[in-house]
């Protein structure tokens, strides 16, 4: 990915009008995957969803269909939203072999701010 963290790739999925936030309280379940399910039949340039209201759950947001369409995957790789699909394999196998990398090791990463009580 083209992106240190999961907020910044948000950050520009937002940015070009790929996530889609619903802050209207829902349920767990049948709500979450009745959406999950939902975004997979919207056929191209299907959004990402980002959900922060949700019942029972005064702390928890869930981010669904992240790369769920050839624009986000596209966008995922620091790519224009309308990159050819081609294009967007071509470029992940030219990254590929660039893999494996060693870890990166920080002394106070960004997943290390969420942590339950």
């Amino acid at each position: 990915m083209a992106f240190d963290d999961l907020r910044s790739f948000l950050h520009a999925l937002d940015q070009q009008g790929q996530l889609l936030k619903i802050s209207e309280e829902v349920n767990a379940e049948p709500d979450l995957a009745a959406a999950a399910n939902a975004t997979g039949r919207i056929g191209d340039g299907a959004p990402a969803l980002w959900f922060d209201n949700i019942r029972g759950f005064t702390d928890a947001r869930v981010a669904m269909n992240t790369i769920g369409s050839w624009q986000n995957h596209a966008i995922s790789l620091g790519l224009p939203p309308n990159t050819p699909v081609k294009k967007q394999i071509d470029e992940f196998i030219r990254r590929w072999d660039n893999f494996p990398i060693a870890p990166e090791r920080r002394a106070n990463p960004g997943w290390a701010e969420n942590t339950v009580d």
